[in-house]
């Protein structure tokens, strides 16, 4: 496995909200994170912001290609406040948080 620094969310394309995952063995045992492929604008998104593209392999497993880029803190917290707003959660644009890292594990516990 790639150097994922977890936990990461997944954002799938077109998709507001994002799915927290919370360790490489959680990546590898849901199937439901699987299931469905993958298109190319999909990202996993590690606590150090590092974007990773998810592929599908035939085994119903999906290897990370690491794609060199890296999110900033305000890209992160825009996605994380748009997650919160689909998620009915009140006051989503008053969210703000100190690290990456601090924003990824704040979407566990909203799950």
């Amino acid at each position: 496995m790639t150097n994922v620094n977890w936990p990461a969310v997944l954002k799938y394309a077109g998709d507001s909200e994002l799915v927290y995952v919370s360790g490489e063995q959680a990546w590898a045992e849901d199937t439901d994170l699987h299931a469905l492929g993958y298109q190319e604008e999909d990202v996993l998104i590690d606590s150090k912001g590092m974007l990773f593209v998810p592929q599908a392999l035939a085994s119903q497993q999906a290897a990370l290609i690491p794609t060199g880029r890296q999110l900033t803190l305000t890209e992160m917290l825009s996605y994380v406040q748009l997650h919160q707003s689909c998620s009915g959660f009140c006051c989503a644009a008053k969210s703000n948080f100190a690290t990456i890292e601090e924003a990824v594990r704040a979407l566990d516990e909203m799950a």
